[in-house]
């Protein structure tokens, strides 16, 4: 036993070992570039398919929207795509006129709103009537989907975008001969963008939202947010409030842009079939000429120490569930990487203290998982334990049973072979992410942005592979107490 034991850190050894050669040669092969705006250029040459993988990620999320623009950041991300003063349109000179005729006519609408009870609802429905006949007017210029369509013309695959709380990306793979035309696009859209079919995209937004929200696990999850932060931004929902999006502006819209969508906060990645000096030559052509823009500075916020557990309960028409949050401290803490391995140990995999505790032996629940890093990871955020408890289970006998495998972990140091499971999963997961070109693009682009360093992607494994036992003691009784958590617990409503 003892020499199984022997072999196996020694081929953990050997595997970290080989892993770590793997990253250094990576890592060594990145190129970063300030361009003279302060925009973020990263280079990493991959021999083998003429492609490329680019990656745009902006320093901004629904964390910076205040009440009256929620859900800004993610309409926003939706108008990127709608083209520019030269792409989209058959006269935008012409189209300005029209569209500024739809924006008079909606300041119009706002106005009457405004005056609640008094407001004429024939005058609303009049200026309703009023604007989608300028809507139509305006629309007679509009060239669909042309910023899109470009794209695949010229071979793109995987064109996407996403806005987080904490960030906002767009990606997408093009053949390696197409990069002064990626290149040329993305100057474009961020130095001239043109907020066209802006009164139609809403409505897709709002109708998006409505989706999101017929889940009654959705609908409580973002009860649960606002329960656990009482300033945080990450209690607030990133599509954003149904009166917010019914009043935002296009006026808003570039307000908000133009704030915080200079160069100084966007990083660009290439991965793949790039030739360093020629990207360089014309990024410097086009992506350097950005506006340069505001620095986005971190938030200044202090979010008031939880002294005492918070329980909350929401009934809604759904199976029950069960979701703890510990308020924990941002990714950037030396004692990060120990909560990804308490989640790990906890309740990740059927081979998790929790799945053989709640799901195999007291057969209490039909899933358990947690986590680290809800909702976002640039602010303090939480540890997440949550689960399905089966029909006929008490839910206070499932908060029990967590509860004492915690307990456990406080009082008992983990074993040699859970810790070095952890480990290698870890490594796996990281291997993982080698393996996609567009994965590693966005990878980069993201711990650039989050951390103000890419390298911070490969020292990440590091910190995990430094991780102890005694660590993990220490941090479970610092932080998963009740005192420090917030419980919500979906009941099922009665009919």
């Amino acid at each position: 036993m003892l020499k199984r034991t022997i072999l196996t850190v020694l081929l953990s050894s050997l595997v970290i070992l080989l892993i770590s050669q793997s990253f250094s040669t990576i890592q060594q092969d990145v190129l970063k570039y300030e361009l003279d705006n302060g925009a973020t250029l990263l280079l990493l040459p991959r021999t083998g398919s003429p492609i490329i993988h680019c990656v745009t990620l902006l320093d901004v999320g629904a964390v910076r929207e205040v009440p009256g623009i929620t859900g800004i950041s993610h309409f926003l991300e939706h108008m990127a795509f709608k083209g520019t003063e030269n792409i989209g349109t058959t006269d935008y000179e012409a189209e300005k006129l029209a569209l500024d005729e739809c924006h008079r006519i909606f300041d119009e609408i706002l106005a009457e709103r405004a005056k609640d009870d008094n407001a004429d609802q024939l005058v609303l429905t009049r200026l309703d009537q009023e604007l989608q006949e300028a809507i139509e007017i305006a629309n007679q210029y509009v060239i669909d989907n042309e910023f899109s369509r470009i794209l695949d013309l010229n071979g793109g695959t995987r064109l996407n975008a996403g806005t987080s709380y904490d960030l906002t990306m767009y990606t997408v793979s093009l053949p390696s001969n197409k990069i002064e035309l990626w290149m040329l696009l993305e100057a474009d859209r961020f130095s001239n963008p043109v907020f066209r079919q802006f009164y139609q995209e809403r409505g897709v937004i709002q109708e998006e939202k409505r989706m999101s929200e017929s889940s009654p696990l959705s609908r409580f999850a973002q009860e649960f947010m606002k329960q656990a932060f009482a300033v945080n931004p990450y209690r607030n929902v990133i599509i954003g409030s149904e009166e917010d999006l019914r009043a935002l502006t296009e006026r808003q819209l570039r307000q908000y842009f133009e704030q915080y969508y200079g160069a100084t906060n966007l990083v660009f990645t290439i991965v793949g079939d790039v030739e360093p000096e020629r990207a360089l030559y014309l990024a410097n052509k086009y992506l350097a000429e950005i506006p340069t823009g505001n620095k986005n500075e971190r938030l200044d916020f202090e979010e008031p120490e939880q002294t005492e557990e918070r329980v909350f309960i929401y009934e809604d028409m759904a199976q029950p569930f069960l979701y703890l949050g510990y308020q924990i401290p941002p990714a950037d803490h030396p004692d990060y990487p120990v909560f990804s391995v308490i989640a790990d140990i906890l309740g990740q995999g059927r081979s998790s203290r929790l799945h053989r505790a709640l799901v195999e032996e007291s057969n209490l629940m039909a899933q358990v998982f947690s986590y680290s890093g809800a909702p976002g990871r640039i602010y303090d955020n939480l540890f997440v334990i949550g689960g399905i408890p089966l029909q006929d289970s008490s839910l206070d006998d499932c908060l029990a049973t967590i509860d004492h495998q915690i307990g456990l972990m406080q009082s008992q140091v983990v074993t040699d072979s859970e810790l070095q499971g952890v480990k290698r999963r870890a490594l796996k997961r990281s291997i993982d992410r080698l393996k996609s070109g567009l994965s590693l693009s966005i990878q980069l682009a993201m711990y650039q942005s989050l951390f103000g360093d890419y390298q911070e992607l490969f020292r990440e494994i590091e910190r995990v592979e430094q991780v102890s036992k005694d660590d993990i003691v220490r941090v479970m009784n610092s932080y998963l107490v009740p005192e420090n958590r917030t419980v919500g617990i979906l009941e099922t409503k009665e009919r």
